[in-house]
């Protein structure tokens, strides 16, 4: 679990991530070939299971992580990876659980989440889905300071993209992610500005929306969206 890439002289920063997640693997793929990141900052990930695309990836990479035992309670881990050494920053993206704030507190510098949308609207997990079903022609992705409550903490920096007709949920999670790769290199560089973010207030919530439900209103709405209609049947947020 050594890095075989090169040590980096810039400042570490441990990545919390789901060891299967597509969001995951690709935000990491995204930020390990940019030069100027890998210069800059010396990343480090804590996954939630030893097996998975993610984990893969890791290992092909030489990136150095541990594997949370308890994904709702990331310290120990955190700790391992770092060598119960000081970091600067701890990011989560895409983490299922609610991140405790003892972990918040331990970076240095920041702790920062990603999110799957333009914030502060679509909080929650999973928010591709809900955009696909609801029929939305924009996606986004955010990044914010973390903290005890989901979705939540100051907005650094945020951006959005075109969700087309016949995109599927797999293709707005995926642009998500590519993203989410940029905005967390700008937001890194505007936290080291002294920049504190706007304010994340309101905004719609979304739980985990079960795949029929996706499909159905989905298939409904891409229907009304051909017709040239305006008209949504969507999912109502909580």
């Amino acid at each position: 679990m050594t890095r075989s890439e090169g040590e980096s002289d810039g400042r570490t920063l441990v990545l919390l991530m789901p060891a299967d997640a597509v969001k995951a693997t690709v935000t990491l793929q995204s930020l390990l070939s940019s030069a100027s990141f890998k210069e800059r900052y010396d990343p480090r990930v804590v996954v939630d299971d030893s097996e998975g695309r993610l984990v893969d990836s890791l290992r092909r990479r030489g990136v150095r992580y541990a594997v949370a035992e308890d994904p709702g309670s990331p310290a120990a881990a955190v700790e391992t990876v770092t060598d119960e050494e000081s970091f600067a920053y701890l990011v989560s993206c895409g983490w299922t659980k609610l991140i405790p704030g003892d972990v918040i507190e331990m970076p240095e510098t920041a702790a920062l989440n990603c999110h799957g949308s333009y914030l502060p609207d679509y909080r929650g997990p999973a928010m591709h889905r809900v955009q696909w079903a609801n029929g939305k022609r924009w996606g986004g992705a955010s990044v914010h300071f973390l903290t005890e409550e989901f979705d939540d903490g100051r907005i650094l920096c945020r951006d959005r993209f075109k969700i087309g007709l016949f995109d599927t949920p797999k293709d707005i999670l995926w642009r998500s992610a590519e993203t989410t790769a940029t905005l967390l290199r700008e937001a890194l560089l505007l936290v080291e500005d002294g920049y504190e973010g706007v304010e994340n207030a309101s905004g719609s919530y979304y739980s985990l929306t079960p795949w029929k439900t996706v499909l159905v209103r989905g298939a409904v709405n891409r229907a009304l969206w051909a017709l040239g209609s305006d008209a949504r049947w969507e999912i109502p947020p909580e």
